[in-house]
């Protein structure tokens, strides 16, 4: 492992995909959630909850494939709007780029609603007890206010959770690596659960795969 150069790489990769997995997680789906937990009707409270969590039921491969046909450089979503808006010069080969390539992987599925960190934040809103919500009212505090003395603080152990979900999905990520990318263009894309399944799979080189393995594992 030492002398892998790829999983050195995959390492440094992965602790920017962990980092800007933290900073997707804990902003745009705790927003989401406070601003439906804000919604007094309940019907319609609990529409909007159901219309996030749908995109539950389609496998992650078949979004990772509808974001790899938005980068495609010849007929691809992003281009074409970036042509039609005057952007010519803005245009890229997004995951054929070395400067570009892990950061396009990076903002797959903005505006990245995520709907299970949706759920946990808005499961742990409603655990808070109203009585709570009225005393901050009488208090006089702002929104602002009552989301750091009372939301977040009583929000920790949903945010500790998935801290560690987050850390695991960083260190494992492969699937939308292998899709888009396989680890290139060069190595710049590269992980190291992609260089473990590599290893094992088209090297036979077992020994380090296990290794990697065990290394992840720790």
């Amino acid at each position: 492992i030492m002398r892998d150069a790829y999983f050195w790489i995959g390492i440094k990769n992965a602790a920017i995909l962990i980092f800007t997995g933290y900073a997707k997680t804990f902003t745009v789906p705790l927003l989401v959630a406070e601003l439906i937990f804000a919604i007094r009707n309940r019907f319609v409270q609990y529409g909007i909850r159901s219309l996030f969590v749908i995109p539950l039921v389609v496998p992650g491969v078949v979004g990772i494939l509808l974001w790899t046909n938005i980068y495609d450089p010849n007929i691809g979503l992003l281009n074409q709007t970036l042509q039609a808006l005057g952007l010519e010069h803005w245009t890229r080969v997004w995951l054929g780029d070395e400067e570009t390539a892990l950061w396009s992987i990076i903002a797959i599925g903005f505006p990245w609603v995520n709907a299970f960190a949706l759920l946990i934040f808005y499961g742990g809103l409603i655990s808070i007890p109203v009585e709570l919500f009225d005393a901050t009212k009488v208090d006089g505090a702002s929104i602002w206010r009552r989301f750091w003395n009372l939301d977040l603080p009583l929000l920790l152990p949903q945010l500790k959770l998935l801290l560690i979900l987050g850390f695991i999905g960083g260190v494992q990520e492969f699937q939308s690596i292998f899709i888009t990318t396989g680890g290139g263009p060069g190595n710049v894309t590269y992980t190291p659960a992609l260089e473990l399944y590599y290893q094992a799979v088209r090297f036979n080189n077992f020994g380090l795969a296990s290794a990697i393995g065990t290394v992840l594992f720790v």
